[in-house]
């Protein structure tokens, strides 16, 4: 391997996407923002979103949301509210790379929205995972926050599952490699944890 030394202007080298559903308290609905910025640990989520995204914006007056993970038959719905957002005002940037105001982005994406249990915000019914969230902390950083957050219950679409688990071959969610949608479609091994999963 010969490494070359450059200045990338994108560090997604493969993260999940989720969509967040968060609750705007002033209209009483529920807004849907793509995140590829996430990761957890045991029942914590870690998550960075924009600081001027409604999904901000909500978290301030509503600190709770629910994680939607789609599978990849759903990249097109994700991609279709990707240019959209659920505030009114739009900062100069994004109005250059062609963001709109969107109100209702589940009907803009196609997607059902489903009653939650212990937060406001509904989840995406198509998402064969999902994650109702307590937020513990908001970080803010320059034009971004960093959230953490505390897992209240999960669901996951029966097909998924081979008893308590998850059927790991029928699991096929989309990653966002250096700006392309992509999924896993090559099983390379397994961790020697796998069992416990």
């Amino acid at each position: 391997m010969a490494h070359i030394k450059t200045q990338l202007n994108s560090l997604y080298y493969g993260f999940p996407v989720a969509l967040l559903t968060s609750w705007d308290q002033k209209t009483g609905t529920t807004n849907i923002t793509p995140v590829s910025s996430v990761w957890s640990l045991s029942d914590q989520v870690v998550l960075g979103i924009s600081q001027n995204s409604k999904c901000f914006d909500n978290l301030q007056n509503t600190p709770e949301l629910v994680l939607n993970v789609p599978d990849r038959q759903l990249w097109t719905q994700v991609e279709a509210i990707a240019k959209t957002t659920g505030k009114k005002s739009l900062p100069e940037y994004k109005k250059k790379r062609g963001y709109h105001y969107c109100s209702n982005k589940f009907e803009l994406g196609g997607f059902t929205a489903d009653h939650s249990l212990f937060v406001k915000p509904e989840k995406i019914k198509e998402c064969g995972i999902q994650v109702e969230l307590a937020v513990n902390k908001i970080n803010s950083r320059t034009d971004f926050a960093i959230i953490e957050a505390q897992v209240l219950t999960s669901y996951v679409d029966s097909c998924l599952l081979d008893g308590q688990h998850i059927a790991h071959a029928k699991w096929n969610p989309i990653f966002y490699k250096f700006r392309e949608y992509c999924t896993d479609n090559q099983s390379l091994g397994f961790n020697f944890r796998f069992n416990e999963h």
